[in-house]
């Protein structure tokens, strides 16, 4: 970092910059980039090289290595060495690597220049990246963007910024990652030459997929619909055409335009077809048959899944080949050949759960569910959802923990970049006194400067660190509504009732058996909601959630709790109420829900749900005996009976006929027979007449 490269914002003039400039004019000269034009040329040849030839690679780099002289530019000796670094590490040698990142970084100290220090650090960042050293890596994301910005050179920024983009996109900070890649191809979109079209095109390709991971469908399908126009301009570009037809039709499929879908999908396969790209031709087949499954025309989809099955068998991609049998098993299904269907499904599943993804095992357990309630397996459609369940449940947590982690990361680079910043300030002052002491006649002028500048910047540290503080207390607030809220429908999430009921025992809150005032639960779960999404799009789905989350609080009072329970699960907590009152309320609750439709995009989506209620205390059981996470276990066991004979239905837990310590295991393993051998009461609850499915 260097003074003479602070970023040109627009500010007012004071002192402090006055103050800069006396010192930048007496000790400080701004360093234009000097490149050696034929190093430069043989180091462009080198990217052409065959990326499966190191070994020929490292003895390209090497023999350039061996060219250099001393008065060979730094700027690009530092590309070479950056380009050599990258080599051993991709050939797993480190030692080596981190050697000729240090020479770079003897470079850097000497310079002083942000072309310098922005290839370095995208370079660190890329190899911690490459070698799961991923908190390191997200130390060096701002450094990385702080020198891009200020690179002269358009080669250094775009390489910074592509960088960090690509990192910031893994990480899951779509926003961030969106303008670094903005950047980046704002550093290339001056030059024609064929190197960067490409990187213009895959630019693109990025900022296409990020947009849809943001949902922006309209600006995604804009700029890959640009980059496919420059990819036909040439033939040398013409290999990227299948990325770019595939990620359209995909574009276009959230937003249900299926014909156009399709018409992309088969340019993608007629193009791997000219390319000989396999991987190409598979996934457009794929996605043609899950487009055609999506909106059940099954009788088009099949063929697409029978060939994607032979793709993937020439190819020995056992992958492919399981999701083709459960696509085809799904179809089977739906056409009537249950018995065939289901095996072939269950039998991907079984492959999957092996595994030990739950990525990946979740929508097969989802899709598996539905097509055996298709087929009137509902014991077993029950048991596959409650392993859904289980393992969503599971997935959020992992998901939350990771968010926490993350935001703790990028607080800790925050600061890291702060300390290096005010590091290398302290290097340069250091710098600017070596160089005093040749200028004898100035000797009294610096020492006053260097005194008045370290006052200044002590100053300067502290109000850094207030500010730091403001912005750590307002990032802890968010960070509080965030754990306990719903990001999509900004209802209260699990952890909000886990803290309610904890800070009810820490305050001696205690109901008593003899207690009148009964606190109600309410269990509800959208019937369906995976066609909703199939049909209408998830964007559809997003807008249902919403909706619920809004009709639910209108319901209840201030001193109600209303939480999105997960996924398409709702949990009502209502206090003061009796179980009379408790059937009415839910009652209400599925007739509110069930008799509007939820209007999205000039379409009328219709809505049910099912629930499982209870109050607590239950049955004149103390806390002792039967707490509210007993009660709510029993509560989402009725919720799945309600599932298992037809949805649309409450099922309410009212009394028990012998006493609980007798009947506990059976309640709360087997609901069902329970219920068919009288130990248990229940209420049943009817929603509104609907021919929705």
């Amino acid at each position: 970092m260097t003074f003479a490269f602070e970023a040109a914002t627009p500010r007012r003039l004071s002192w402090w910059h006055l103050f800069y400039s006396l010192l930048l004019m007496i000790n400080f000269q701004v360093m234009a980039v000097d490149t050696d034009a034929e190093l430069e040329a043989k180091l462009d040849n080198y990217l052409f090289l065959p990326d499966n030839d190191l070994p020929g690679a490292e003895r390209y780099l090497l023999a350039l290595e061996t060219t250099l002289q001393p008065q060979t530019s730094l700027f690009s000796r530092t590309r070479l060495y950056i380009y050599i670094s990258s080599l051993y590490n991709a050939q797993k040698q480190q030692g080596k690597a981190d050697e000729y990142l240090a020479k770079v970084n003897d470079i850097a100290a000497e310079l002083q220049h942000p072309d310098i220090y922005a290839e370095l650090y995208a370079e660190k960042l890329s190899q911690h990246w490459a070698n799961n050293e991923n908190s390191k890596a997200s130390e060096l994301v701002p450094l990385v963007l702080q020198f891009s910005a200020r690179a002269d050179q358009f080669r250094v920024r775009y390489y910074g910024f592509n960088t960090a983009g690509r990192f910031l996109n893994w990480q899951g900070n779509y926003k961030d990652a969106l303008s670094a890649l903005h950047q980046a191809l704002n550093a290339v979109s001056d030059s024609d030459t064929m190197r960067d079209k490409r990187r213009q095109i895959f630019l693109k390709l990025q900022i296409a997929n990020l947009n849809q991971s943001l949902r922006n469908f309209d600006a995604g399908l804009k700029i890959v619909r640009d980059a496919t126009t420059l990819a036909l301009t040439d033939k040398e570009l013409h290999s990227m055409l299948t990325d770019l037809y595939i990620t359209e039709g995909s574009l276009l499929v959230e937003i249900a335009q299926y014909p156009a879908a399709g018409e992309a999908y088969r340019k993608a396969e007629l193009w791997g077809e000219k390319l000989g790209d396999q991987a190409a031709i598979s996934t457009a087949i794929n996605n043609l048959g899950d487009m055609y499954l999506r909106i059940g025309d099954f009788d088009k989809a099949m063929p697409y899944f029978q060939k994607a099955y032979q793709l993937a068998e020439q190819q020995q991609d056992q992958y492919g080949m399981d999701t083709a049998i459960f696509n085809q098993g799904a179809i089977l299904v739906r056409k009537g050949a249950h018995d065939d269907g289901l095996a072939m499904m269950q039998e991907t599943v079984r492959k999957t759960r092996e595994e030990d993804s739950i990525n990946e095992l979740l929508p097969l357990l989802e899709e598996l569910a539905e097509a055996l309630h298709i087929a009137g397996r509902f014991e077993l459609e029950a048991a596959t959802l409650r392993e859904f369940n289980v393992l969503n449940k599971k997935l959020f947590q992992m998901e939350r923990d990771k968010q926490l982690t993350q935001l703790q990361e990028e607080f800790s680079a925050k600061e890291q970049a702060k300390q290096i910043e005010v590091l290398e300030q302290q290097n340069l002052v250091k710098a600017a006194e070596l160089d005093k002491k040749h200028l004898q006649q100035k000797v009294l002028i610096l020492v006053a400067l260097v005194v008045l500048l370290a006052t200044i910047m002590l100053f300067q540290l502290y109000r850094r660190v207030r500010n730091t503080n403001n912005k750590l207390r307002v990032a802890n607030d968010q960070l509080a509504y965030h754990s306990l809220h719903d990001p999509l429908t900004g209802l209260l999430n699990r952890r909000s009732l886990h803290d309610h009921m904890q800070r009810k025992q820490q305050l001696g809150e205690r109901r008593l058996v003899q207690q009148a005032e009964h606190d109600g639960f309410i269990l509800l779960d959208v019937d369906f909601f995976k066609h909703i999404n199939d049909r209408f799009g998830h964007a559809a789905g997003d807008v249902v959630l919403i909706e619920i989350g809004k009709r639910l609080n209108a319901l209840t009072r201030n001193e109600d709790m209303v939480l999105r329970w997960g996924g398409e699960e709702f949990l009502i907590v209502l206090r003061r109420i009796d179980q009379a009152a408790l059937s009415q309320f839910t009652q209400r609750v599925l007739d509110v829900i069930g008799s509007q439709p939820v209007e999205y995009q000039g379409q009328s989506i219709p809505i049910t749900i099912s629930a499982g209620f209870i109050t607590l205390p239950f049955a004149d059981l103390s806390d002792h005996q039967f707490n509210w996470e007993k009660a709510l276990k029993l509560a989402d066991m009725a919720l799945y009976l309600g599932k298992v004979h037809g949805r649309n239905r409450g099922y309410g837990l009212v009394k028990l006929n012998q006493p609980y310590a007798e009947i506990q295991q059976l309640l709360e393993t087997d609901l069902s027979k329970a219920i068919d051998d009288g130990v248990v009461e229940i209420s049943l609850l009817h929603g509104p007449a609907t021919n929705q499915h």
